[in-house]
């Protein structure tokens, strides 16, 4: 049986990422709720993915100062610079292709289909996964990445709730995400031409 008082001791930070995703996907509820009691839920929903936010940067800013970082090898420590940066550019790149939708989205936005949109539903998501990744690697300490799998867990989940709220406000939805892969572009996977 796990002890909560000894989880919480040693990981303070869950308390943050529970809230993240509690507001997360409270923002995803009551867009879906907007379709029917009508858009003047939408600032409600810009202020919980506003806190979900800010209590994932809490979580890991808290987790990161747990324990001293981890001096890693060069080599690695220069990949993990890498990612985080390519990470943060792919993040920056979905974020200027969506423009203020990203972080105010609206009942009337439309489904986006530009690149890197055209190639990934979910590239804003894979460049912040990359980012904590890369992130985490730098830091390099157990909490640091207890908090980094954690977070891809929930992240995971509020992307599934995403995609079941857009399928039902957005009328190409349901086809663009039975075409377009989530998170590896088609012509990367093995195999296809």
């Amino acid at each position: 049986m796990v002890d909560a008082n000894k989880l919480l001791s040693e990981a303070p930070f869950l308390l943050a990422l529970v809230g993240a995703f509690l507001a997360g996907s409270s923002a995803l509820l009551m867009r879906r709720a907007s379709l029917v009691l009508g858009w003047r839920l939408w600032p409600f929903t810009w202020v919980l993915s506003a806190a979900g936010t800010a209590a994932i940067l809490w979580a890991f800013s808290w987790a990161w100062s747990l324990e001293d970082p981890l001096p890693p090898a060069a080599a690695l420590h220069l990949l993990a610079w890498l990612t985080l940066a390519g990470g943060i550019g792919l993040a920056g790149w979905a974020g200027l292709v969506l423009g203020r939708r990203a972080l105010l989205p609206g009942p009337r936005d439309r489904l986006q289909t530009a690149p890197p949109y055209r190639h990934l539903r979910h590239p804003m998501a894979l460049g912040w996964a990359l980012a904590g990744l890369g992130a985490s690697a730098i830091v390099g300490t157990r909490p640091a990445w207890v908090c980094y799998a954690i977070w891809l867990v929930l992240q995971w989940l509020l992307l599934l709730m995403e995609e079941w709220e857009l399928r039902a406000r957005l009328p190409a939805g349901p086809d663009y995400f039975g075409h377009t892969p989530r998170f590896i572009p088609r012509r990367l996977r093995r195999g296809h031409r």
